[in-house]
């Protein structure tokens, strides 16, 4: 899952989702690679890279969600 600015991409939902309708044992990738392309950057919301602190926030909320498989790259 590719962590979004201002969580646009639900990381959270996604993860509880995943680990409460599919299971616990689901393999998922945590990635922070996001970059504007195209015509994001003229999207406010999506205009700039993932701080530190929403891809933070985005592994906490990976690891209490019950997920335990998977990676989680370095920012």
């Amino acid at each position: 899952m590719i962590v979004l600015p201002n969580n646009i991409a639900g990381s959270k939902n996604t993860f509880e989702f995943v680990a409460n309708e599919i299971s616990t044992d689901t393999y998922m990738s945590v990635m922070a690679q996001y970059h504007t392309a195209n015509i994001s950057h003229t999207i406010e919301q999506l205009n700039r890279k993932v701080s530190s602190e929403e891809y933070d926030k985005a592994v906490e909320d990976f690891e209490k969600s019950g997920l335990y498989n998977g990676w989680i790259q370095e920012l």
